[in-house]
């Protein structure tokens, strides 16, 4: 630092000289640049990378002389006069899904395991072979994920008396002794203030005892011996605050004999939780933006049913999933902790447009009348069947969603029961769409599609007057976390991911009669091998996954009006992507970091650029108010750091803000680093902007 180097740019024959940070405006940690040639100086700043930037070489061995660029500086030339179509923010969207740890011990704030008290489920793989469920029933009688306390008692799953359904823990005291249930690895913040629930029913007066500790049971954090009636279920409620920080803590459930008693329903949350969901995380998807929030999923959806969501929290039912890989942290179980209106709350909360997907299977719970019904109770006046179930329950308003898919992946055999022929699903959007239409004749339908052109053509040409967006899905397999991952995914976003939506527009056109149809790419992410095998592979998100991510943000809002590309959502954003949480907080990584910056393009104007850029990837847009341009770069080139050269033709005096993700390496697990430059040019000067080989820029420029 502070020493001057010397290299010879290719495009020029005199040194580019770096001064410390001291020179830099503001305080910002950048390095002030001196560009010498024979018409005289221009002085720019590049960051102050964490690794040596390019100025820099007299700092690194010799041998990184071998990755510096050979060709000219690429050059951007961003001509705000020529912004056109607004980039919409619902090409930034996500899904929140019931699936692995996105709401177990994700985006919920519940700390209970099988807090219902769920039994074993049959499950079956992809080819339909029967698989062994993870949520065995102990030799002793209890249920997954809990254990026995004391002696003396007998224990079963019972399966006919529930407090949520059917099913809860029956335990049965013949003498006088006292035993019960319990279950650790609770993490508790000290300080905090938690709400327990216990729903239990005894039949005979009793004492339920209900005690926190550590692991050990050492360590007392509480202990409450509450009187408990014999007869219907009782709700017991007590409040805690944590003395001391525990991760692994310890909840014991006991009852003195002789007694019967059936536990049917646990909860343990935070007092600051929002709509039984983290706050962190919640601020976090904030902070992030999220435009629009598609709802249940995805594969979730061939199980939901969504009436069930309308009973309290505590008394719906278990979820259980027929995919063993969607659900193997909770026994291929979701105990229905966000249903409808919390979702609605959830996307009010975010500012998001919800996206909903009804079953389309027929065999159960997917018939038309279960999705106009749900339908109706989003949207139906008060005086409505189901707008007056809403109304009812203090929502006279309707929720107004527009959004709505017909079914998820019904193409696959991974769907089970759901699969289908493309012939037999075009047959149920002809019944599912015009009956929804009836309901709200102003909503947005979106049908199955998939990257292959039988599938597309039969469905479009079938049933595509009733629709208004055909479905993709895109899953890239990035084989690693090297460089060699980096550059080729980085490629793949602009030329391979680019072509796949040309293909599809061109499909659609061709056998849509001359309507209109969108493309919703309502699914995409890397697809890591913990998707298929989650429990053989941990989760690990870094640098190539915020630079795939970026580069295919770029694509998405440089593309989006010649594919007809009307929204994305990206599969998904809590604890696969965007946003990783632990027990006692969460944060952003590469991805997560990617859609905070990309924020700046929601609703502004599409500039097209004109580059000579080969290794870098390049989007800009205009504020409404033509006062600000945002230009974001991505770097495709992990064996260089790069210098980009940004022209705005008539911008007169301007200034700059520059946001700088950089990482030394592409290991995961760890946040990009992040630092913020700001800078004053004069009228007609190109910019010279420093873009780090593992990461991305963000250049805000203000006009005079």
């Amino acid at each position: 630092m502070g020493r001057s180097a010397r290299f010879l740019d290719a495009s020029a024959t005199s040194p580019i000289t770096r001064f410390g940070p001291q020179d830099a405006p503001h305080g910002s940690g950048a390095a002030r640049v001196s560009l010498g040639d024979s018409t005289g100086a221009i002085t720019g700043y590049i960051p102050d990378l964490p690794h040596p930037p390019i100025s820099s070489l007299d700092q690194v061995p010799t041998a990184a002389e071998d990755r510096m660029p050979t060709s000219p500086v690429p050059s951007i030339v961003c001509d705000p006069a020529l912004a056109g179509a607004v980039i919409s923010p619902f090409l930034f969207g996500h899904n929140i899904e019931h699936t692995r740890r996105a709401m177990w011990r994700g985006l919920s704030a519940q700390l209970i395991a099988n807090r219902k008290f769920a039994g074993e489920v049959q499950l079956r793989d992809t080819a339909g072979a029967p698989v062994e469920s993870q949520g065995r029933i102990g030799a002793d009688g209890v249920v997954a994920r809990w254990s026995a306390v004391g002696s003396g008692a007998r224990y079963a799953h019972d399966r006919y008396i529930g407090y949520a359904g059917s099913e809860s823990q029956r335990l049965i005291i013949d003498g006088a002794t006292t035993a019960g249930i319990a279950q650790g690895g609770l993490a508790l913040e000290q300080g905090r203030s938690y709400r327990l629930r216990v729903c239990v029913k005894v039949d005979r007066a009793a004492t339920l005892t209900m005690r926190v500790s550590d692991a050990a049971g050492t360590r007392e954090q509480m202990r409450r011996a509450v009187p408990v009636a014999a007869g219907d279920w009782r709700e017991v409620d007590l409040d805690l605050t944590v003395a001391h920080r525990d991760p692994d803590a310890r909840l014991e459930l006991t009852v003195a004999g002789p007694v019967t008693a059936w536990f049917g329903a646990v909860s343990l949350l935070p007092s600051d939780h929002v709509l039984g969901l983290r706050r962190d995380v919640v601020e976090l998807l904030r902070e992030m933006s999220v435009p629009m929030l598609r709802w249940p999923g995805g594969n979730f959806s061939l199980d939901y049913r969504w009436q069930d969501g309308l009973l309290p929290v505590d008394r719906r039912p278990t979820i259980r999933l027929g995919m063993s890989e969607v659900l193997p942290f909770s026994d291929s179980c979701d105990f229905h902790e966000l249903a409808i209106d919390e979702f609605i709350a959830l996307c009010r909360e975010l500012k998001a447009e919800p996206f909903i997907t009804v079953n389309c299977r027929p065999q159960d719970f997917g018939t038309v009348d279960d999705a106009v019904a749900w339908l109706e109770y989003c949207n139906g006046t008060a005086d409505s069947t189901w707008g007056r179930v809403r109304a009812e329950r203090g929502h006279p308003e309707p929720y107004r969603v527009r959004y709505w898919s017909i079914g998820n992946e019904v193409w696959g055999a991974h769907m089970l029961q759901g699969h289908c022929t493309a012939e037999v699903y075009a047959e149920r959007v002809a019944q599912f769409a015009p009956a929804m239409r009836r309901v709200d004749p102003t909503i947005i339908i979106t049908v199955v599609g998939i990257p292959a052109p039988t599938w597309d053509t039969i469905v479009v040409a079938r049933a595509g007057q009733h629709v208004d967006y055909l479905s993709g899905h895109e899953y890239v397999r990035p084989e690693g976390h090297d460089v060699a991952s980096y550059k080729r995914l980085a490629d793949a976003a602009s030329n391979e991911e680019r072509d796949k939506l040309t293909v599809m527009r061109e499909r659609i056109d061709a056998n849509a009669g001359g309507k209109t149809i969108g493309i919703a790419l309502d699914e995409w992410n890397l697809w890591h091998e913990w998707f298929a095998a989650p429990s053989k592979h941990e989760w690990h998100v870094g640098p190539v996954d915020g630079a795939f991510t970026a580069a295919m943000l770029n694509l998405f809002c440089r593309d989006f009006e010649r594919v007809g590309l009307t929204l994305v959502t990206y599969f998904q954003p809590i604890n696969e992507g965007a946003i990783a949480v632990g027990p006692f907080s969460a944060s952003f990584t590469p991805v997560g970091q990617a859609y905070r910056m990309f924020r700046a393009h929601h609703g502004q104007r599409l500039i097209p650029l004109r580059t000579t850029s080969g290794e870098v990837d390049a989007c800009a847009s205009l504020s409404a108010d033509g006062r600000r341009v945002c230009v974001t770069i991505v770097s495709h080139d992990p064996g260089h750091d790069h210098r980009v050269d940004i022209t705005v033709p008539g911008s007169g005096p301007v200034q700059a803000e520059v946001l700088v993700l950089s990482s030394v390496d592409t290991t995961p697990d760890r946040p990009l680093q992040e630092r913020m430059l700001r800078v004053d040019r004069d009228a007609g000067e190109s910019w010279p902007i420093g873009v780090p080989r593992f990461g991305m820029v963000l250049v805000t420029i203000r006009l005079g």
